[in-house]
């Protein structure tokens, strides 16, 4: 799997209670956050647009465009713009030290691969699901 797909099963997980159903107020939270943020979505006169970049891979490209890690992925999209994730989360002063942790708690339980290393421009990597 691509970071994309990472990012993507880990805003999975984040919705979902012990039971398995979802909670409804972090996935809107989520939706919203997905069609507003600049890394995920596309901006035109400062107005997003409801559609995911044309890229697939818009994690993959985001991070390899700035030469970051996988494992700091969290803190820039979250400092990007989350104003979303207050209604869900908590007006807590910490909200993007919380995500980033549970983030990389999440890639340490569950992905193998080089999470932590920097990407440079047009280099792939691939992650495998823990078992």
């Amino acid at each position: 799997m691509n970071a994309t797909q990472v990012f993507l099963r880990f805003v999975k997980e984040e919705c979902r209670n012990n039971d398995g159903t979802f909670k409804t107020h972090k996935l809107g939270a989520w939706r919203r956050e997905l069609r507003n943020n600049s890394i995920s979505s596309i901006i035109i006169c400062y107005r997003p647009i409801k559609r995911i970049r044309s890229s697939k891979n818009y994690v993959d490209d985001y991070i390899s465009s700035r030469g970051f890690t996988l494992g700091g992925f969290m803190s820039h999209f979250v400092k990007n713009r989350y104003s979303n994730f207050r209604w869900a989360y908590g007006n807590e002063s910490d909200l993007v030290d919380r995500l980033r942790k549970r983030w990389r708690t999440f890639l340490d339980e569950h992905i193998e691969g080089e999470v932590n290393r920097y990407w440079i421009k047009g280099r792939t990597f691939e992650f495998t699901w823990k078992n």
